[in-house]
């Protein structure tokens, strides 16, 4: 006799190996300016497998932050921090660890056919990226500016003094604003008038009025012409022409004067300010007289000026014309020497001395004509020098200023 016996098919599941673990999401630092931040991680495993994920922040240097967390795979975990202050925490670092808590057969009473097991991960503990933490500092007003109370017409001063919690008082800057606008002032810019000769009279310089607000500690320079060669075109036998006058905003042209074209038998031109007619197209590659690439006496065509500044040392250190140089307490001469700041405050920078071609105005081709006056771009022989407004508000004027140098002028308005 033949027995036969018939067993219950029960399924069961169970992972041979462990997953590997990996991040879907690094933490990321942070720089904030509030009293609360937050970083985030989220970690996936292949396979995913049946078990879950535990989580823990760490603080270099300090240890675990708060307990540890768990959550299904590929559901990440936050740090919330909070209170933050500068300079306290900043700089603080933190770093994410996670693990794959792997499941085991089930629980009693087990149900035939749910037993199931994980094995651990193959790359447990898995740690993120370390990431910092910044606070931004804090500006408190030490001295207010109070009140005052003068006669008519006379003089006001306020003052205010501030300081910043991590001791960088001189990257402080000020804007003093009334009824909620900014302060500006008024700058009147002026060329140098052409060289006279004999009983004639060399062309005045032109003349150029622009409102600007200025920033603290943000580098200013006007560079002034006079009636004698570079600033203007040479001229052997009659007057030279008066150079032009420049105002940079660190390397950036913001408005230029011409200069008047000098005399010889008859007066000089005058020249222009920016704001007047067509406003010249300026790159930072400029040209000398008659398109030569250093300064000269022979070539009578003007040449034009850069719009930013190019120097001769700094091109050598590889920072393009337009570019700042950073914030330092010393300016840099066109060899590259230093020269301090009187009261030591950091300014941030940008001009560059030295080659600006600024020295464009056209030379005399004979004994009987004048050399032409600088500028955006220069005049050529016996022609006043051209103006340039790069701020698109300025206003000008054909000739002014009758001085043999450059003028600027700097009122409040």
């Amino acid at each position: 006799m033949i027995g036969f016996k018939v067993f219950r098919n029960t399924p069961t599941t169970i992972d041979l190996n462990g997953p590997t673990l990996s991040f879907l999401e690094q933490p990321v630092g942070i720089t904030t300016i509030e009293s609360t931040a937050s970083f985030t991680g989220i970690v996936t495993s292949t396979p995913v497998g049946t078990g879950h994920l535990s989580y823990q922040w760490y603080e270099v240097g300090v240890g675990a932050v708060g307990s540890a967390s768990t959550a299904e795979v590929g559901i990440g975990t936050t740090l919330t921090l909070t209170g933050l202050v500068d300079p306290d925490d900043s700089g603080r670092q933190f770093y994410l660890e996670s693990s794959y808590v792997a499941s085991a057969y089930g629980s009693s009473p087990i149900t035939a056919g749910t037993a199931r097991s994980t094995g651990n991960a193959l790359n447990a503990p898995l740690d993120s990226d370390t990431v910092s933490l910044g606070v931004a500092p804090t500006i408190s007003i030490t001295t207010q500016p109070g009140i005052a109370t003068v006669v008519t017409d006379a003089n006001a001063s306020f003052g205010i003094a501030a300081t910043v919690t991590d001791g960088t008082i001189n990257n402080l800057t000020y804007r003093w604003q009334e009824d909620g606008s900014d302060l500006s002032v008024k700058v009147t810019l002026s060329g140098a008038a052409g060289k006279d000769f004999g009983s004639f009279t060399g062309g005045s310089g032109g003349e150029s009025t622009f409102n600007l607000t200025l920033t603290q500690s943000q580098e200013y320079v006007a560079n002034l012409g006079a009636a004698i060669w570079p600033a203007g075109g040479n001229s052997a036998n009659s007057g030279d022409g008066g150079g032009g006058s420049f105002f940079y905003e660190g390397g950036e042209l913001l408005v230029a004067s011409g200069g008047g074209s000098g005399a010889y038998s008859q007066n000089g031109q005058a020249g222009d300010g920016g704001g007047i007619g067509a406003n010249p197209t300026l790159t930072p590659i400029g040209l000398f007289p008659g398109g030569e690439s250093s300064a000269n006496t022979t070539e009578t065509t003007g040449g034009r000026v850069g719009g930013c500044t190019i120097g001769d040392f700094w091109q050598t250190q590889g920072v393009a014309p337009c570019a700042s140089i950073g914030s330092t307490t010393f300016f840099t001469g066109q060899d590259g020497q230093k020269t301090s700041n009187f009261n030591g405050v950091s300014v941030t920078r940008g001009y560059k001395a030295g080659l600006n071609y600024q020295f464009n105005g056209g030379n005399a081709q004979a004994n009987v004509i004048a050399g032409g006056g600088g500028g955006a771009t220069g005049g050529n022989e016996n022609e006043g020098g051209n103006g340039f407004d790069g701020l698109g508000s300025a206003t000008g004027t054909v000739g002014g200023n009758f001085r043999k140098v450059g003028v600027i002028k700097i009122e409040a308005v």
